[in-house]
């Protein structure tokens, strides 16, 4: 059993603010067998188990996929930590997945001002010599206002560079199937809709990179939405092997490395 990642890491919440978005950990059987998963646990009142979750109960095939969804709610401030258990039939069962955030306190309610007193009426002055004109002043240059900026997109890539490390090879190959599996996440930090088109992977070696699942291919992101892409590495000949991940109307490209060995 490989995970895709042994830690989640939320941004920060304020208490009482309402559920975090959705994050993803993928459960990959690398092996040869069946895995046959348990009932996914998340330990840890400030977190809790959201969909998808298609690993609970479930059997996995070798080189198939299941997916867990947990968000972040604190119920107190400070840093709140928290973990995922997942119980499977295979070796190094049980593993955890640890969660952390950090609660933030709600914003004082600034107090309404007291209405004050109407003043008293003041009595009329008495009418004044009318002055001399004076010279007009001269007009000075100003400075036009600076141009407004409307809405923009801002695209967070998480991991921004994904690393697959070293896989067997025999011709065109990958000894045990596909070399693991990663998961990138896309969140748009900004304040317009980001549209994304459909996702592909380009480079020196593309076909040494299979995306195996993609929830960004055309997909309209809002404000603090997110998506995700998940990746496999089988490579097909040894040496540094490397292409990238184009999300058109995304953030441009997110490198893929990996080394085949013979």
């Amino acid at each position: 059993m490989v995970l895709s990642t042994n830690h989640v890491a939320f941004a920060h919440r304020r208490v009482d603010g309402g559920e975090s978005h959705v994050r993803i950990v993928i459960v990959d059987d690398a092996g040869t067998g069946a895995l046959t998963l348990g009932r996914v646990v998340v330990e840890g009142a400030d977190f809790v188990l959201a969909q998808p979750d298609t690993c609970s109960t479930t059997t996995l095939t070798p080189r198939a996929t299941c997916t867990i969804g947990v968000i972040f709610k604190p119920l107190s401030i400070g840093p709140r930590t928290g973990r995922i258990r997942i119980i499977s039939n295979a070796a190094n069962s049980p593993r955890f997945v640890t969660l952390t955030g950090v609660g933030l306190a709600l914003p004082t309610p600034t107090p309404t001002p007291r209405p004050t007193a109407t003043p008293r009426p003041t009595a009329t002055p008495r009418p004044t010599a009318t002055p001399r004109p004076t010279a007009a002043p001269r007009p000075r240059p100003t400075t036009p206002p600076a141009p407004q900026h409307g809405p923009s997109t801002a695209i967070n890539v998480d991991p921004p560079i994904v690393s697959f490390g070293s896989q067997a090879v025999i011709g065109s190959q990958a000894v045990n199937g596909q070399g693991g599996s990663r998961l990138v996440t896309l969140v748009n930090t900004g304040s317009a809709e980001a549209q994304f088109g459909q996702v592909a992977i380009n480079g020196a070696n593309p076909n040494d990179f299979v995306v195996t699942n993609d929830t960004c291919s055309n997909k309209i992101l809002n404000h603090n939405d997110q998506c995700y892409i998940q990746v496999a590495f089988k490579p097909t000949a040894s040496g540094h092997r490397k292409a990238h991940i184009v999300v058109p109307g995304g953030p441009g490209s997110i490198p893929l490395r990996g080394t085949g060995r013979s």
